[in-house]
């Protein structure tokens, strides 16, 4: 749209979604101003920032390789399946670090360790396929690997089954990272 600039919501829209991550409802929203309303020193200020900001980095799986909740996981996958940006799976991935196998633009570097187990319901204090944590996770990965491990019955315990990045690249399927 031309002649309007983002000005980003107070305290950061990254302030705003740490601070409603629990609740899926919350929303940022952008506020606008005409750039012609905007004073040239403002207006030169803006264009140096834009020229010289750096360039988006992919995104990656380190940080989040030891797993966690879920529910901590999916809004990583939303957020990428929606921007079709880039996601390295590098290094080790286990537990729900695996979601990210959901993403449309997932790559996976080679020497990567990707480690899978059932899920387990807390309520019901049950391992296995069937849960919803273990359905969560395999509706986000290919048929080739979701068929591997419920065959292999590695979804029915809470111990690890490890793959390594070059097997999901060369026996299931997935897109090998390119270089750096």
């Amino acid at each position: 749209m031309a002649g309007v600039a983002t000005v980003e919501p107070p305290g950061g829209t990254l302030h705003a979604l740490a601070a409603c991550a629990a609740d899926f409802r919350c929303e940022t929203k952008p506020r606008y101003r005409r750039l012609s309303s905007m004073k040239p020193r403002g207006l030169f200020l803006g264009v140096v920032a834009i020229i010289a900001s750096p360039v988006l980095a992919d995104g990656t799986s380190l940080g989040h390789g030891e797993g966690g909740r879920i529910v901590d996981f999916l809004p990583i996958v939303q957020q990428y399946n929606a921007s079709g940006e880039l996601f390295r799976i590098q290094g080790v991935c286990k537990s729900a670090c695996t979601l990210f196998l959901g993403i449309r633009n997932v790559c996976i570097e080679r020497d990567a360790t990707l480690m899978f187990h059932g899920g387990h319901d807390i309520q019901e204090n049950v391992t296995g396929p069937d849960t919803r944590a273990s359905r969560a996770m395999l509706y986000r990965f290919n048929e080739a690997l979701r068929q591997h491990l419920l065959d292999g019955h590695y979804m029915d315990t809470e111990e690890y089954h490890t793959l390594m990045g070059t097997e999901l690249i060369d026996r299931f399927g997935y897109r090998e990272c390119p270089r750096t």
